[in-house]
């Protein structure tokens, strides 16, 4: 499953609530049985790396072309798992197989995916930094969403700052603090 503490229902839930946050617009109960119904008959095909893929390709479309999401969420959400599942994958499902899970034509899938392409401008390069991050963040959120962990509360800041003011005093450092380094040579790779 997409994550440890998560079962397929609550996992739907979870991303039906976190796609609806991209776009603004309130929740429907059909996109998470639809998200449900596709977890369920990917469930042997799909790796997590896959969903958190497809995840990170919608939002990054989402923030290049607000609207285009806005039609039909699990739709764009299906659009990202398959275009994150062909550059992930070396045996990827053709077209006529999305159509099967889908049920919509190939044609459909196939144009849609040319204009989900376009929409990233053919970016579809994801640093391994930026993966990493965009996985803790989601764990987090799958975490938070389920009840694990609260999210913390910063107190409120004080109002009246001249006697926070004078409650600061100038620290002399007793050594010096250097912060001059050199850095190892990188070598990198041309492939």
């Amino acid at each position: 499953m997409l994550f440890n503490t998560l079962n397929t229902r609550e996992t739907a839930l979870f991303l039906s609530h976190y796609i609806h946050s991209l776009v603004q617009i309130p929740i429907s109960i059909q996109t998470t049985k639809n998200i449900y119904k596709l977890l369920s008959t990917l469930s042997n095909s799909i790796t997590k790396p896959m969903y958190l893929c497809a995840l990170l390709l919608l939002e990054r479309s989402i923030c290049r072309n607000y609207s285009w999401a806005q039609e039909n969420v699990t739709l764009c959400f299906c659009i990202a798992l398959v275009t994150s599942q062909k550059i992930l994958k070396d045996h990827a499902f053709r077209n006529a197989a999305w159509s099967k899970i889908i049920s919509l034509p190939a044609s459909t899938i196939s144009q849609l995916e040319r204009e989900f392409l376009s929409i990233l401008d053919y970016q579809l390069f994801v640093d391994p930094l930026e993966f990493s991050g965009f996985q803790r963040r989601i764990s987090l959120l799958a975490n938070i969403f389920v009840g694990k962990f609260k999210p913390v509360l910063l107190p409120p800041l004080k109002t009246n700052l001249r006697p926070l003011v004078q409650e600061l005093t100038p620290v002399t450092p007793k050594r010096r603090i250097s912060f001059d380094c050199t850095l190892p040579a990188i070598r990198v790779r041309h492939y």
